[in-house]
């Protein structure tokens, strides 16, 4: 239950400080869902963590991810 990763030269350790516990988690509902080349996902509450399910939905090889959120600007832009 863990890995390794650089932190690039231009980043302090607060802008990187919470990414492995948020990705990861983000990510872990993305495997825990059992997502294969094709699918199709909703991912509810599209804050920090919804995003990075987004994320690994589409790594997973979802085709088709619908973000669901009650506050407009959470939604990602599909322009």
């Amino acid at each position: 239950m863990a890995n390794l990763a650089p932190v690039p030269d231009g980043l302090s350790d607060e802008q990187v400080l919470m990414c492995p516990d948020i990705m990861s988690t983000g990510f872990s509902g993305a495997e825990s869902g059992h997502i294969r080349i094709g699918d199709t996902v909703a991912v509810f509450a599209q804050g920090p963590i919804g995003l990075c399910a987004t994320a690994g939905a589409k790594l997973k090889g979802a085709t088709t991810i619908i973000g669901v959120d009650t506050v407009p600007r959470a939604l990602p832009r599909t322009e």
